[in-house]
Parts: structure tokens; C-alpha cells; sequence
């Protein structure tokens, strides 16, 4: 008996860094190519390093079937001249780049956020239209995502997984870096009553303690 059942197998023609900037546009073109043909109202994207500890059912309770879910929304306001994607002469001029063609192409109107593209969760009416859209190759799925989101009229919804931008507490259970999170911390908030389920990046294998988990009373409780 097989361990895992799969609808499909897509893999991406493009080359591993190019996957890892541009995941939206790898989405999209699993979308047009495959997903479409698929039966499924939400689409949630897992990296290899995402470790989700509850069900998706419970991880995502808050965000509605309509929405966008995104992590650690921060509007790019609070973000120029420190993030990684907004430090460098290059990474502005695409940002300012990718701005203008939103105001211009897209009637872009809000304000600019920027996000954690980690364990982001697309309603179908969301990929359909972002399929269609065919965003430019500019800047990176963590400017691009809430722009399109925006400009389409889907609403945005925070994951929870990542509290704070700036937070270096946050580091110790979710992170945008390569330190990975401690096997320890993770075991802590499975004991903890309402512990955070959700966790980035892991890089060792991860095995449930025999003890049962305490449950949470909500997704918003334990992300």
C-alpha cells in the first residue's frame, strides 16, 4: 500500500534558485498546466522545511476559503534599505520597477506589503486569476504575491506563523533564515497548551513523542 496518494507529479522545468525566487510563478504554471483539471478549493504551498504539526484544517482555521494567506505581512514601508530584497541599488530599481507596472498595468492602488513567502495558502478563484494575470519576472514572490493579491481584490490574510519582522524571539520558532529550529523548541510547544504548531526552517527528521499533544482550542492558538 502506497504511503502517500498523489493526484499528480509536476516538476518544474526551471532551475532550483529560479523555483526558490519565483514559487509563485512555479504555482502558476502547475495551475495552468495541471491544477485547473484538479478538484480543490484551497491550494497550500509546503516547502521541505516547513513543518506543520496539526492538521492543515487547523493550521489555516482563520483564513477564509476566499483569501490569500501570507506570513508576517509587514508594508514595505518599514522594510526599505533593510531586507534582504530592498537594500541593494539592483533590488530597488526592480521593486520600483515592479511598482510602477502593478500602477499601471494592474491599477495598483493600496499600500505595498512585503511577506514571509513561507507556507502561503491560494484559494482556486485566487490561482485562476494569477494564472491569467502573468506577473514579470521582478524582485521575488515575497513582493509579488501581496501586489497581485491587491490588484486582484482577494483579501489577505496573515498566517500567524511569524509574529513580528523584527522579532528575534520569533527566530527561535519561525525564521526566513538558515539557522534551523531547535528540535527542543519544537517538543516544548507540542507539551505547551495552545503551543504553536508551525515551525521553519527544520532540517532534521521529526518524530511525534509518544505522549499525546495538547490541543489547541483554535488554529489562531497554535500557529
Amino acid at each position: 500500500m502506497p504511503l502517500l496518494g498523489l493526484d499528480s507529479l509536476y516538476a518544474s522545468p526551471r532551475e532550483g534558485r529560479w523555483n526558490w525566487k519565483h514559487g509563485d510563478l512555479a504555482v502558476a504554471a502547475w495551475y495552468r498546466e495541471v491544477g485547473r483539471h484538479l478538484d480543490f478549493d484551497v491550494a497550500h504551498l509546503v516547502e521541505w522545511d516547513l513543518l506543520l504539526l496539526d492538521s492543515l484544517d487547523q493550521v489555516y482555521a482563520d483564513v477564509p476559503p476566499d483569501a490569500v494567506a501570507l506570513t508576517c505581512l509587514t508594508p514595505v514601508a518599514q522594510l526599505l534599505g533593510s531586507w534582504e530584497w530592498l537594500r541593494t541599488p539592483e533590488g530597488l530599481r526592480e521593486w520600483e520597477s515592479l511598482l510602477s507596472y502593478a500602477r499601471r498595468t494592474w491599477n495598483y492602488q493600496d499600500e505595498p506589503l512585503g511577506c514571509i513567502g513561507c507556507g502561503p495558502a491560494f484559494s482556486r478563484a485566487f490561482l485562476d486569476a494569477y494564472a491569467r494575470l502573468d506577473p514579470p519576472e521582478l524582485c521575488h514572490d515575497e513582493l509579488r504575491l501581496p501586489l497581485a493579491a491587491q490588484s486582484l481584490g482577494f483579501p489577505l490574510v496573515d498566517t500567524g506563523f511569524r509574529r513580528g519582522w523584527d522579532d528575534p524571539v520569533e527566530d527561535r520558532y519561525f525564521a526566513a533564515n538558515a539557522t534551523p529550529i531547535q528540535h527542543e523548541t519544537i517538543t516544548d510547544e507540542l507539551q505547551r497548551p495552545g503551543g504553536r504548531r508551525a515551525f521553519h526552517p527544520v532540517r532534521h527528521a521529526f518524530r511525534c513523542p509518544a505522549q499525546p499533544m495538547n490541543p489547541s482550542p483554535s488554529g489562531a492558538h497554535h500557529r
